[in-house]
This record gives C-alpha cells, sequence and structure tokens, in this order.
C-alpha cells in the first residue's frame, strides 16, 4: 500500500501547488483591474489590456481549480441519496461515481489532442500567447484527476476498502 499513500502525496502535493497557483491568478486579476480602475479615475488614463488578460487569468484560475475541487470533495456528489438507501449502495455509489469519472476523464484526454490541434493563433491582440495556452491546464487538472481515480479504483480493489 506504500505506491497508493506515495501516489497520495503527489496528489497532495500538486493539488496544494494548483491552489496557490489558483490563488495567485485571483490576486492578479484584482490587482490589475483595481490599478486600472484608480488609473482610469485619477489619471483618466486606463490600459486595454487588462481585460483580456483578466479573461486569461480567470480561464487559469478555473481549470486549475478544478483537480482541487474534485481532490477536496467539492464537486457534485450523489452521496447524500446513496447514503439514504443504507445497504450496498453506498460501496455500489462510490464505485459507479468512480467510474462515470473515469470514463469522462478518459474521453476527454483521448480528444485532448485534436482540441488542442484546433487551438491555433493568439488568445486576441493583445495577449501575445497561443491560444493552446488556455486549456493546458485544464487538460493537466483532467489528466491527474485520471490518475488520481485509478489509483482509487486499484487501491479499493486491492484492499477492498474504499477511502473517500
Amino acid at each position: 500500500m506504500r505506491v497508493f499513500d506515495t501516489m497520495d502525496r503527489v496528489f497532495l502535493f500538486v493539488e496544494r501547488v494548483f491552489l496557490v497557483a489558483a490563488a495567485l491568478c485571483l490576486i492578479t486579476m484584482l490587482a490589475a483591474n483595481a490599478a486600472n480602475i484608480a488609473s482610469r479615475n485619477f489619471f483618466g488614463v486606463a490600459s486595454i489590456d487588462v481585460f483580456p488578460w483578466t479573461t486569461v487569468f480567470f480561464v487559469w484560475m478555473s481549470f486549475l481549480s478544478f483537480f482541487v475541487i474534485y481532490r477536496r470533495g467539492r464537486d457534485i456528489a450523489v452521496n447524500f441519496v446513496i447514503e439514504r438507501i443504507g445497504g450496498p449502495a453506498p460501496v455500489v455509489g462510490w464505485v459507479f461515481c468512480r467510474l462515470v469519472t473515469l470514463f469522462v476523464m478518459a474521453v476527454i484526454m483521448m480528444e485532448s489532442p485534436g482540441i488542442i490541434a484546433l487551438q491555433v493563433g493568439d488568445v486576441s491582440d493583445f495577449v501575445q500567447i497561443e491560444r493552446f495556452w488556455l486549456t493546458f491546464p485544464f487538460f493537466l487538472s483532467c489528466g491527474l484527476i485520471l490518475a488520481d481515480v485509478v489509483n482509487a479504483l486499484v487501491r479499493a480493489a486491492i484492499s477492498r476498502e474504499i477511502t473517500t
């Protein structure tokens, strides 16, 4: 079970890195917009770059948070109903939810090369980065969720215990 514990520690570390990165995206958005508003009010000058970059940081923040939300169990779950049923329902529900997550993440990852290939050109005239960089954190989060689900399912199959 050491391998699973090591994987959990790696996932926890990445979760924390993603949380900090998402928070930095939020702080950057707030600071840039506050500075832009203040500049417009006090000096009559505003930067046209702030809104496009705010959009980029918002997308990155959302996609980085995707893995954090999943890992912390803040995603939508059917546990409330399943726990009320009792019996084997919680175990069956846990496995079913993991299998659905596995399927969805696998489909996303299989389609990712085609999706990335379609994303050509810069984000905008003001943001000179390739468009595929917008979705890079999304595919990274999906890959990590896929790995985490596989880790949980294999651990449950070997140990016959379910960890939430």
